[in-house]
């Protein structure tokens, strides 16, 4: 299960926070580091929430055109639970 891009993804998510949330209590070899860390992880957990948003939109407009059932997220969270979800699903098909 390990090797599943979308547990990787939520795994990654989930320290970002981690790292956001214990500020510049974690270790790092020095306070500038800290800094760096919070500041890129940061900008990845905003990108991310961009790109969800974006992806939204367009799955609405493509479900406008062809009337499809393409999933929309109305959060990054929103994403992260639904690949949760699914990692759970493939862990007990396998």
């Amino acid at each position: 299960m390990g090797d599943n891009p979308n547990t990787r993804q939520v795994d990654a998510l989930a320290e970002a926070r981690a790292i956001l949330a214990h500020g510049d209590n974690a270790t790092y070899p020095s306070m500038a580091a800290a800094r760096q860390v919070r500041r890129v992880v940061k900008q990845v957990v905003e990108a991310l929430e961009q790109s969800v948003k974006l992806q939204s939109h367009y799955a609405e407009l493509l479900n406008m055109h062809d009337g499809g059932e393409r999933l929309t997220f109305a959060s990054a969270d929103a994403w992260m639970e639904r690949l949760a979800s699914l990692n759970k699903q493939d862990a007990v098909s396998s």
